[in-house]
């Protein structure tokens, strides 16, 4: 840890913000490597917390971002599809606006808000 953010009033040392995935129909790889990033930040929220820096991950479903996604997308069943958006609360994917909404607004909080101590907001 950098040293000049224990004393600093900088807020920007006090902040980490990560992102991992939800999504758990896929390879044995990719869901060690989400579930690492979501033990990373506990670990990370507990370790700094108490000099203030608040470490928070946003998890989102699946995220349609662009043509190529859309296009996989198309290309499922429409029982493929189904499983999925049955697996997603609001049953249906997500756009690139609503997760970058989810993001502003868990930096805003970490910003404002003292009392966010994260590590997990879904």
């Amino acid at each position: 840890m950098d040293t000049r953010c224990r004393s600093s009033s900088d807020d920007r040392c006090r902040r980490i913000l990560g992102w991992k995935s939800r999504r758990t129909e896929v390879g044995v790889q990719y869901t060690a490597a989400k579930a690492g990033i979501g033990g990373l930040t506990r670990k990370l929220a507990y370790d700094f917390g108490p000099y203030g820096i608040r470490v928070n991950a946003v998890a989102p479903t699946i995220t349609l971002t662009g043509e190529r996604v859309e296009g996989l997308w198309q290309q499922n069943r429409k029982e493929e599809k189904e499983k999925v958006l049955s697996s997603i609360p609001l049953r249906r994917l997500g756009t690139p606006g609503e997760v970058a909404g989810a993001v502003v607004f868990l930096h805003l909080m970490m910003t404002r808000n003292g009392f966010l101590p994260g590590p997990d907001h879904f």
